[in-house]
């Protein structure tokens, strides 16, 4: 049994040599690093598994009780934690907590005990603000624990000291990606050549960098690695340039899969938008903090029809509103005629809620300041995105043949 392999650099010609002496020698290797011999048979060891952040409401008090025999990194968690605080209980108060602690630690078991090991100073409440503040947090001044073990930070630290130059900018690159990608999404946002990329994520993913999956194509890297990855963006100085090229690919993305989600390759698209929804969600929230109009209408009918075909419109009001909240700031500065997409977007997905009166006029008056300007710059799909949302508050009103006038006019754009 060889363990902690990967601190062995080259060392694979150790196994050879063993093995060519002592035919009938099987060896077990322990290892982040593949020993990329013709002759190795791969195991990954998965992460520990972990309840989700939202359970139903009729599972969560059952949930308790059975969850160390659930999830192994509950489990854990609570094993570790009782050597310092041995009168705990896992109750209904503290599991999501718990849980929490369990979903930012990704299950790495590691992690697991030093979180635990603060459990005789704070509530896990707080062990979980912490974690996700800093990376650092998962430390401990435990004497007999070996030196490398004694912080997340210090085990990152040593795979990252064996990177070379071009795979450590790639992985702080992909610290943007708080959901799992694609090759083509990598190589975008890093701006790099697909070969490149190709080669660069095989080999952080060999070296348990990557969580690759080969059946769909997607890799994902660990939370807690992420944190630490992120760490190194920020300090590299390229931060706000990597998430940008993030959130514009995604609304580009969400605006390129707009005729294919009506199309005939619906099927394949509609599947592609589910793996790839997480980013464009994220992509879109930021967009909004920035204040960034042009890619959020760009990318909003794309989102608007694929929240439509899974009846999603609770989740599609939730996306929509601080958008819409983003355009009737805009409409002070920097109005253009598009924006009423959004605006007739978010009206759309919010179709049983009654208007109040100050919502109908704020409207009216933001479709007449679109429509104005499309005529104004001539611009098609601003007069008619204006002409429908008159229309659509218009039914909204129950004014019918109005509506269908002005429904009439878009179309007619």
């Amino acid at each position: 049994v060889m363990d902690n392999f990967e601190h062995l650099h080259k060392a694979g010609s150790l196994v050879l040599e063993l093995l060519a002496k002592a035919p009938c020698l099987k060896i077990l290797v322990t290892s982040r690093t593949r020993l990329m011999l013709k002759g190795e048979h791969l195991f990954c060891v998965s992460d520990l598994s972990r309840p989700g952040l939202v359970l139903a409401g009729s599972e969560k008090t059952a949930v308790p009780a059975r969850a160390k025999e659930t999830w192994d990194a509950v489990a854990l968690f609570l094993s570790a934690a009782h050597r310092v605080r041995p009168d705990l209980l896992l109750d209904k108060k503290n599991f999501q907590a718990v849980s929490r602690i369990c979903d930012l630690t990704g299950g790495m078991p590691l992690a697991l005990i030093l979180a635990a090991g603060w459990m005789d100073v704070f509530p896990p409440e707080e062990i979980a603000d912490q974690i996700q503040e800093s990376l650092d947090f998962l430390r401990t001044d435990i004497q007999d624990m070996p030196q490398r073990h004694q912080s997340i930070s210090a085990v990152f630290d040593t795979s990252w000291s064996c990177l070379a130059r071009e795979e450590k900018e790639l992985l702080m690159t992909l610290a943007a990606f708080e959901h799992s990608f694609t090759l083509a999404a990598a190589a975008r946002v890093a701006g790099i050549d697909s070969q490149t990329a190709a080669r660069n994520i095989t080999n952080l993913a060999r070296k348990s960098l990557l969580r690759a999956d080969p059946e769909t194509g997607r890799f994902e890297m660990h939370p807690l690695l992420r944190q630490y990855a992120g760490k190194h963006l920020s300090a590299s100085g390229h931060k706000e340039n990597v998430l940008s090229a993030h959130t514009l690919y995604y609304l580009d993305l969400a605006c390129e899969n707009e005729q294919g989600l009506i199309g005939a390759s619906m099927p394949a698209c509609r599947r592609n938008m589910d793996a790839d929804f997480p980013n464009i969600r994220q992509a879109w929230q930021r967009a909004v903090d920035q204040k960034d109009i042009n890619p959020l209408v760009r990318a909003a009918k794309g989102i608007y029809i694929y929240f439509d075909m899974h009846t999603l419109y609770h989740e599609g009001l939730a996306l929509f509103e601080p958008a819409r909240a983003l355009v009737m700031e805009k409409a002070r500065t920097a109005p253009c005629p598009d924006m009423a997409l959004i605006l007739l977007c978010r009206l759309d997905m919010a179709a049983n809620d009654r208007l109040t009166a100050r919502q109908s006029s704020e409207l009216k008056e933001m479709a007449g300041l679109c429509l104005r300007l499309a005529v104004k710059r001539k611009e098609q799909s601003g007069r008619a995105f204006s002409l429908l949302l008159m229309g659509a508050v218009a039914q909204k009103e129950q004014a019918w043949d109005k509506a269908i006038r002005l429904f009439g006019l878009s179309l007619r754009a």
